[in-house]
């Protein structure tokens, strides 16, 4: 009999052993899952984030076209504006004072005022 109160005893404690493992099981489960989801949310960030990545790259490349497309415009517009003073202003003498004259006289004119600016160092 006391044999048997002894066995019961230790079926008892193994008992309150599984079921302490049990919820311990349970609660890593638990645990399991939630990082599982966010194992899931993050891998779904990286993908976005490689996406966005490769678009950005496209975008950059595609920009550096148009990079090379404002430098050749801006050369072009540097160049132009070297000369932009003595345009102005031969394009303001023609228009003031030349309008009323003969084609013929306004060249000549043209002819002059082009000289005394060239004498002037202003570029035409």
């Amino acid at each position: 009999m006391r044999q048997m109160q002894v066995k019961e005893k230790e079926i008892e404690k193994k008992r309150m052993e599984v079921q302490s493992l049990q919820g311990q099981l349970e609660a890593l489960r638990e645990r399991h899952t939630v990082l599982r989801k966010e194992v899931e949310i993050l891998q779904n960030q990286i993908d976005e984030c490689s996406v966005k990545k490769d678009r950005a790259g496209k975008l950059l490349n595609g920009l550096g076209g148009e990079k090379q497309k404002w430098l050749v415009c801006n050369r072009m517009i540097d160049k132009r504006f070297v000369t932009i003073q003595g345009d102005v202003l031969l394009g303001a003498a023609f228009i003031t004072y030349l309008s009323p004259f003969s084609q013929k006289f306004r060249e000549k004119a043209c002819e002059k005022w082009s000289d005394i600016i060239t004498q002037q160092e202003i570029l035409i």
